[in-house]
């Protein structure tokens, strides 16, 4: 599925290659441009300036999770906190499933997006221990992230320097959790940890 809309601000063609996609950065103007659930440009976020490296994957690249699963990665988010940076990158797969691949100081995480069904507790803190849709969970770390580079198309609506709130952990066997929480939104990632052989890069 792949869709043409223009820039809001440049009026640059720009293709869409999945109906999850809420915000794409104009590759011409460097502007983002959020979507309504119809595709359609509602919002124009801010300019993102270039950079020449956005970690150890580029926008384009293709793999093979599993060697089963071929996947391209169409967008790149970059969050910084305190000092430290890490990387998430949006893999689309053939079969249009969309799936999260983190990169964090030479540690690969495949993540996949789960309806969240019970409320995220308030004042969850390190160390502590959380219910999460029927899943225990001890929380390895709660943060702010700010976000500091975007590329490519992201399937929720995202800006640039935006700050996340987050909480991290894992279940009992090994999944790794992630709870983003920006503005209205509050998502749930669940995953494992990987390696660069098993994602055929």
């Amino acid at each position: 599925m792949t869709k043409a809309i223009t820039c809001m601000k440049c009026g640059a063609p720009l293709q869409l290659t999945n109906p999850d996609v809420r915000t794409i950065k104009c590759e011409f103007c460097d502007v983002i441009n959020q979507l309504d659930i119809e595709q359609n440009p509602t919002k124009m976020g801010k300019f993102v300036p270039k950079k020449t490296s956005a970690g150890p994957l580029k926008v384009g690249m293709q793999g093979n999770f599993r060697g089963q699963q071929p996947f391209t990665v169409s967008g790149i988010l970059e969050y910084s906190e305190d000092g430290d940076t890490w990387y998430e990158y949006m893999c689309e797969f053939s079969d249009g499933t969309l799936g999260w691949l983190q990169y964090d100081d030479g540690d690969w995480t495949m993540y996949f997006k789960k309806r969240l069904k019970t409320p995220v507790p308030p004042g969850v803190r390190a160390n502590s221990r959380i219910n999460i849709n029927g899943m225990s969970v001890t929380v390895e770390e709660v943060g702010t992230a700010r976000i500091t580079h975007v590329e490519g198309q992201i399937p929720f609506a995202v800006d640039y320097e935006e700050e996340v709130d987050y909480i991290d952990g894992w279940t009992e066997d090994d999944k790794a959790i992630s709870i983003e929480m920006a503005e209205d939104e509050v998502e749930l990632f669940v995953g494992r940890e990987v390696n660069r052989r098993m994602l055929g890069l």
